[in-house]
């Protein structure tokens, strides 16, 4: 019966100690294969050295035996993610035993890996290198991929960059650059690498030839040059993966409950200290007063990690969610900054706190949101996970507070609770599921979170909420969306 198949190696640290580590290879092997797993690649049907284990006896043994019994497999992929070099006109990949006084001698040959793999027979063969060249050694030779990828049609292989430049790696991302954008369109995470539903290898590589400068340019000052590339499958529309399904569980649902958050907007604050600052110097002189000069004296300290937040979150969001470059602005004033996108726009500011001088308060925020769906989808989270504690909606007009609650109190929702101030100036809600208030005050209601939930659990809350009293008919509709025009 026809399988799927896959065959994973990484080192990241050597044995030898003068052999350069590959940052985050092994995280990004890891990851390559839970991609794989959710396009049909069965766990037990990943065959995955990192570390110690990709010693060259380990390695060479797994390959003789795929040749020796070679299984019934319609894909196979392959990835390798570690120091690379060539000799005497070979081209080698490291493993975690490679002796850098015996390199050719304690490596794996690349020649013996594509041998052994195309003899398995698999109807799609498609192998990933994500080559690190920090070896003191001749560059690893292009010959070999070149002839062996373009004899066999069924079969395609890309690379990270060419051999003599350098595959860069993201702290931020904390994975190597080509790989992540690998990863993520295997996923079905960069819809724009995408033939339809289709991943091919065509797709990817005009993706990875787009993406790949933009994001070095947005985590570099200096842009690295690095250039990905594809040997085979020049011709044939070969197909690496069929997304359909991955999509559908990726892809947020419309729902038009969410359309108020078109005028909503999620918020933060945090406390910090004056002297936590990146621009506090020892000689500076903590304020002891809150006045106009001491906060400008404050602002002017922020400058740099207002700046280093916005370069973070403009990273990834271009990264999680796909944005071009010319899509996404971002930008920095002294205490204050932006990254605006066709979604929505996040800012942050940095003041001195009105209570105390030595204190600063962070604020964060996403307004402007024109596409409610993104909110609730994965790559929004992946961005801002639980940063974010507070959902405000403003009305679209006054709202009667009081004759609400009145009314609420003659028919009380099961699971529902309120508590008004003496005035009715405001009301919490407390709804069953939701461990954080609802507030209500005359012209906008706040969803505040005590266990932080993040973007996504105060959303889910808001739509509880709304669920609980939509239905109503009795009952004065939140002045949220826009009335409903009524047939006469």
């Amino acid at each position: 019966m026809a399988d799927r198949l896959a065959f994973i190696l990484a080192v990241e640290s050597y044995q030898d100690p003068d052999i350069p580590a590959a940052t985050y290879a092994e995280s990004d092997a890891a990851a390559f294969a839970r991609a794989l797993e959710a396009l049909g690649f069965a766990r037990d049907r990943q065959i995955v050295l990192l570390g110690n284990q990709a010693t060259r006896t380990a390695i060479e043994s797994r390959l003789r035996k795929l040749v020796k019994n070679p299984p019934e497999v319609e894909a196979l992929f392959v990835f390798y993610s570690g120091q690379v070099f060539g000799a005497d006109k070979e081209a080698y990949l490291s493993s975690a035993d490679t002796q850098s006084d015996e390199l050719p001698e304690t490596s794996v040959r690349l020649q013996t890996l594509l041998d052994a793999v195309h003899a398995v027979g698999a109807n799609r063969l498609a192998v990933f290198l994500d080559l690190r060249t920090g070896l003191k050694a001749d560059p690893m030779p292009q010959a070999a991929l070149k002839k062996f990828f373009t004899s066999h049609s069924t079969t395609v292989c890309f690379t990270s960059c060419k051999p003599d430049e350098t595959a860069c790696v993201s702290g931020t991302l904390k994975s190597g650059i080509w790989t992540h954008h690998v990863v993520q369109a295997l996923a079905g995470k960069e819809p724009r690498a995408l033939d339809g539903k289709l991943l091919t290898a065509a797709s990817l590589q005009t993706h990875l030839e787009q993406e790949l400068p933009r994001t070095l340019r947005a985590t570099f000052r200096e842009e690295p040059i690095q250039t990905p590339q594809m040997f085979g499958a020049a011709k044939a529309r070969f197909v690496l993966a069929d997304l359909t399904e991955v999509l559908e569980q990726v892809q947020p649902t419309a729902d038009p409950r969410l359309q108020p958050l078109k005028r909503g907007s999620l918020r933060s604050e945090s406390l910090g200290k004056v002297k936590s600052l990146s621009g506090y110097r020892k000689f500076h002189r903590l304020p002891d007063r809150v006045n106009p000069s001491s906060r400008k004296f404050v602002a002017d300290l922020a400058a740099e990690d207002v700046k280093a937040d916005i370069d973070e979150v403009y990273a990834a969001i271009r990264e999680n969610l796909g944005y071009k470059r010319r899509d996404v602005e971002g930008s920095s004033d002294r205490n204050t900054g932006f990254v605006r996108t066709p979604d929505f726009e996040y800012s942050v500011s940095i003041e001195m706190s009105d209570d105390d001088p030595a204190t600063v308060v962070w604020r964060r925020e996403v307004a402007g949101i024109r596409n409610p769906e993104v909110v609730l989808g994965k790559p929004f989270q992946q961005v801002f996970g639980e940063m974010f504690d507070t959902l405000v909606f403003e009305f679209t007009g006054q709202f009667d507070l009081e004759g609400w609650v009145d009314r609420i109190e003659e028919e009380m929702p099961a699971g529902v609770k309120l508590r008004c101030a003496s005035d009715c100036s405001s009301c919490d809600v407390s709804v069953t599921g939701f461990t954080g208030v609802i507030r209500l005050h005359h012209n906008r209601v706040e969803i505040s979170g005590q266990q932080t939930p993040g973007s996504k659990g105060l959303v889910e809350a808001f739509l509880h909420f709304q669920d609980i009293f939509s239905g109503r008919r009795d009952l004065q509709q939140l002045p949220l969306l826009e009335e409903k025009k009524t047939s006469g």
